[in-house]
């Protein structure tokens, strides 16, 4: 999208942001990397869409707590996501369990609601993943 990648944290803020103000309607917004002064879509959302956050970070937790939006870690033990709960209780954290084991997703689902997640995105593989090729992990669409 023809954006530095240095800035993607301050852009997905202002981005957020961005949504945020127009989702209830307003039509007039000045960012640093994004302004509209007469912007209109339709139909506006009678209740305004979550918004996720993903990545396993401190500042994506940080993020997720500054827009009100929920917080969607991956690679995250039980024990990380208690931490978590308890340093941001108001926090909505709704952790990534996958394995190729329907137990060990059982396991795994209870722990992450015992530790305190609001929910769990749960993934079943069938047998272990395949590494991805070099042109797999660089594939991207278009967007303009």
């Amino acid at each position: 999208m023809k954006r530095e990648f240095t800035h993607r944290g301050r852009q997905l803020d202002e981005q957020s942001a961005l949504m945020q103000a127009l989702w209830p309607g307003e039509r007039a917004f000045d960012g640093e990397y994004w302004r509209c002064d007469d912007a209109r879509f339709g139909p506006l959302p009678e209740v305004a869409p979550e918004i996720w956050i993903g990545g396993k970070s401190e500042w994506a937790a940080a993020r997720a707590a500054r827009f009100g939006a929920v917080w969607h870690p991956i690679e995250l033990t039980a024990e990380d996501i208690a931490r978590a709960r308890e340093e941001r209780p108001d926090l909505r954290i709704v952790p990534r369990v996958t394995t190729d084991d329907v137990a060990t997703l059982a396991e795994g689902i209870e722990a992450m609601r015992d530790a305190g997640a609001d929910g769990v995105a749960a993934g079943l593989t069938i047998g272990p993943p395949a590494p991805a090729t070099r042109s797999q992990r660089l594939s991207v669409p278009s967007c303009r």
